[in-house]
């Protein structure tokens, strides 16, 4: 009869396990498309549970087999009535049947961390296969955006190849235009004002902040404006015209200005009455006799 029970204990866990192996792959399989509860959170749950009633069924058992043998040797000093070996024998049987159900839940258990180690490994290979396909899209974006680093890296070489070259023509045919010192510094600066967040790069920091849109657009005016010099098309001074067929432009008189012609000594309206100018020699004598002390001695 503890045969046929433990055989049928067996077959309802194996059928267990069956169903929940095709729960746990189709759950492990929708494991990233929610927060919904996995196949492993629920086996683990469900080991934990069996766990505690494994310990359950230990502590009753051990309870059982205490109290059995407690009441054997009260019998034995002849401390208890003949009834006793009734309680004896239901508590034995108490522990045979706490046996049992952990024998069924041990069982049980096993096969439920074999399901779990299975599902575990489905997940983690689920998961790895989810991280690895990000890593290549990862990996194609890398190549790419290498590729349109050299893209950039020889737009810029060539945008500053043009600059210089088409500058430098405008000075050797005598036209209006930046140095070669002034290129190279305000071209620097322009790097170092994109590149200077780039720490690793060690760039320093630029003495201004600029872009090549305003250096070439500034460069760019000064030829333009060479241009209008050379065609007769700009006033060397707007405020002065340039003469016209040699013609002499008549200079204006300059008016003095009324303070020019009042005399510094004359008395003035709201001067005190005491007001005097000293000539050189008045103020040569007041000085002396201003170093002069009180006893005759001479001070500096």
């Amino acid at each position: 009869m503890k045969l046929a029970q433990l055989e049928k204990t067996i077959a309802i866990a194996e059928a267990r396990t069956g169903r929940r192996i095709k729960a746990s792959k189709q759950e492990t399989a929708d494991s990233l498309r929610g927060p919904t509860v996995t196949a492993v959170e629920k086996l683990s749950s469900e080991a934990d549970d069996l766990r505690r009633k494994i310990s359950e069924s230990r502590s009753h058992e051990d309870r059982a087999r205490v109290d059995a043998t407690h009441l054997i040797g009260a019998h034995i000093r002849g401390k208890t009535a003949s009834s006793a070996w009734k309680r004896i024998a239901t508590l034995k049987a108490a522990q045979t049947t706490q046996q049992q159900q952990r024998a069924s839940y041990e069982i049980a258990l096993s096969q439920v961390e074999a399901e779990l180690h299975a599902a575990s490994a489905a997940e983690a290979a689920t998961v790895r296969k989810a991280k690895i396909a990000e890593w290549h899209k990862a990996a194609s974006r890398i190549e790419t955006a290498g590729a349109d680093l050299d893209r950039y890296l020889d737009g810029f070489n060539a945008a500053v190849e043009v600059i210089r070259k088409e500058v430098n023509n405008v000075i050797v045919d005598r036209g209006h235009g930046p140095s070669a010192e002034t290129m190279d510094v305000l071209l620097r600066q322009v790097v170092l004002t994109r590149l200077s967040g780039f720490q690793f790069l060690r760039l320093g920091q630029p003495d201004k902040r600029t872009t090549g849109s305003e250096v070439g657009r500034g460069w760019a005016d000064s030829v333009r404006g060479g241009c209008r010099l050379e065609s007769g098309t700009a006033a060397i001074n707007p405020a002065r015209p340039k003469p016209k067929n040699g013609a002499s432009i008549a200079k204006t008189p300059l008016k003095p200005s009324p303070i020019l012609d009042i005399d510094p000594a004359e008395h003035l309206e709201g001067d005190d009455e005491t007001f005097r100018v000293y000539d050189v020699n008045e103020a040569n004598l007041a000085l002396a006799a201003a170093s002069v002390g009180p006893n005759g001695e001479t001070t500096k």
